[in-house]
């Protein structure tokens, strides 16, 4: 299900050098400076994105919002963590990279781009305007290896070099920790009930919640019968989260996922409005059916994305079923 949840997480989407050798407000927009290797100093004073093993140095007067793993100043100034355990860091680059030169094309120049090593890390940074959000800047740093992979992505004014150059800095300590053990449940802002049915929790990232058939199996492995649960901010209201939900088809195809149809709905989940979408489809020639929902309130938005077989109809049957236990924390 990797290309459901790289459109999913797309939307999310679309996210330590020198101390001494430049004052913030004498940053170059075009050239950061950063080194071919950078060295992180584990001090003490790093603060973990609760969920995952990334840890930060974080800018001084952020706090944290657990609902949305973020460390913010205010809703257009944050840094924002996803960690991908399963993922590995080229899977990442390639798809970002390739969507850089593709908004270049159109004239949406970024300004600054740098690969380089972050601690033991292939590392990449990208720093432009942020399109979706006129005034807007926004730096994305994305890092790991042939296992896993880091993404941070960064918001924040774009006549502000002082807090660019504060955001820099810190991206610039991040450190994913192998060693350490995260609480997945800080993860999750909602409550599911799987009684009676074959699926089982089997990993999460930062964002996102996997379930697989007895927990087994590779999420990233699009012959997968599972469904994911992805967390992300709140949306103004219900047909903000209406217009999402419908933008996810466009997306789907763009994937590579042939839909010949599809139907959508307004249905209410323990009271809370919801839209569900259905399809039955193809992808890389294999057959499946998909049942999306996505609802929320004024603190957070959940989307919920089964794929299985399109012969398995008593599993598709159980992912409705859990679908609608579904209970905002």
């Amino acid at each position: 299900m990797k290309f459901l949840l790289r459109a999913s997480l797309a939307l999310c989407v679309l996210l330590q050098f020198f101390y001494g050798c430049k004052r913030f407000d004498e940053i170059d927009k075009n050239d950061l400076k950063i080194a071919d290797t950078v060295t992180v100093n584990k001090v003490g004073y790093h603060e973990v994105f609760e969920g995952t093993r990334i840890f930060i140095d974080v800018p001084e007067g952020f706090t944290y919002v657990k609902s949305i793993l973020r460390f913010q100043k205010d809703t257009n100034i944050y840094i924002q963590a996803l960690e991908n355990p399963t993922l590995s860091f080229k899977d990442v680059k390639e798809p970002m990279l390739a969507q850089i030169d593709e908004l270049n094309t159109k004239g949406l120049k970024s300004y600054y781009k740098k690969e380089f090593i972050l601690q033991e890390f292939e590392a990449c940074l990208l720093y432009g305007p942020d399109n979706l959000n006129p005034g807007c800047d926004e730096m994305v740093l994305f890092f790991g290896d042939d296992e896993s992979s880091v993404l941070l992505s960064a918001r924040f004014p774009s006549d502000s070099i002082r807090i660019a150059g504060e955001i820099r800095n810190a991206l610039l300590t991040a450190y994913l920790d192998k060693d350490y053990t995260p609480d997945l449940t800080a993860l999750m802002p909602y409550e599911i009930n799987l009684t009676g049915t074959d699926f089982k929790f089997h990993s999460a990232t930062s964002i996102v919640a996997n379930y697989t058939v007895n927990g087994e199996g590779n999420p990233n492995d699009p012959t997968v019968d599972l469904f994911s649960i992805i967390s992300m901010s709140a949306m103004n209201d219900h047909n903000t989260r209406i217009a999402y939900a419908q933008s996810m088809i466009p997306r789907y195809k763009a994937n590579g996922i042939i839909i010949p149809k599809f139907d959508e709905q307004d249905i209410l989940i323990n009271n809370v409005p919801a839209y569900e979408i259905s399809f039955k489809g193809a992808y890389n020639g294999k057959a499946m059916q998909c049942y999306q929902i996505v609802l929320g309130n004024n603190q957070q938005t959940l989307l919920f994305v089964g794929q299985v077989g399109v012969d398995k109809v008593e599993l598709y049957e159980q992912i409705i079923q859990i679908s609608q236990t579904l209970r905002l924390k």
